[in-house]
């Protein structure tokens, strides 16, 4: 089996292929590895590096290979703000070198050839509208949902997961499974949203009774 070597950026956060996200880089050796990868895209040569999950545990062997999609911002003392999307999953086999930051000996991993389960991915697409409307008061346009390999990595990053959640997912090569990872989430996610929103009402009707009773001279 053929390994690749890409630049390694472990952070404590995770990024789902498809998933964009901003970066501030203030480290010096990150600052590098950045400018390395733009210069590469700009001669037209492989510009992925990936990001693992890093915690006190230690380091998440599954991650995503990323890409620079834009330069937001330089600042005058060389940090930078970039905005990144995840590309493709890989497995970490080993570490090759540690010169300014690390690379690593990685194995892309492939999803497992499948068909949708129709009921599974209705249903994520419902709860996952659902949640959207309950918390934002938004709908996102049909096409949001349409022509993706993968349902579920469309809408995970805006289905609430904390980070050992997102890396779970991560780790799955079926899509079948991560949906009904999500629609197993979501579910009692939605209950716990409606019974926060509820109390969050109660509460403010307290208040606005509290406040009258206080203006009208009356007892507290």
């Amino acid at each position: 089996m053929a390994f690749a070597v890409i630049p390694l950026f472990p952070l404590p956060l995770i990024l789902l292929p498809g998933e964009a996200k901003p970066l501030h880089i203030c480290e010096e050796r990150y600052k590098k590895l950045i400018r390395d990868c733009r210069e590469r895209a700009e001669a037209g040569q492989p510009a992925e590096f990936g990001i693992l999950f890093a915690s006190a545990s230690g380091m998440a062997s599954i991650g995503t290979a990323v890409q620079v999609k834009r330069l937001l911002k330089e600042h005058a003392d060389g940090r930078c703000d970039v905005l990144v999307e995840g590309v493709r999953r890989f497995r970490l086999q080993q570490l090759v070198c540690k010169e300014v930051y690390d690379k690593g000996e990685i194995e892309w991993l492939e999803e497992t050839p499948e068909d949708w389960d129709d009921s599974l991915a209705t249903q994520v697409f419902q709860l996952h509208r659902h949640l959207l409307k309950t918390t934002l008061d938004a709908e996102l346009e049909d096409e949001y949902y349409c022509g993706t390999a993968s349902l579920s990595l469309r809408v995970a990053p805006s289905c609430g997961l904390d980070c050992a959640q997102k890396q779970k997912l991560l780790e799955m090569s079926s899509e079948n499974a991560r949906l009904a990872f999500l629609a197993h989430h979501l579910k009692p996610f939605l209950a716990s949203l409606q019974r926060v929103a509820e109390g969050c009402r109660l509460l403010q009707e307290f208040w606005a009774v509290h406040q009258f009773m206080k203006k009208d001279g009356g007892k507290t």
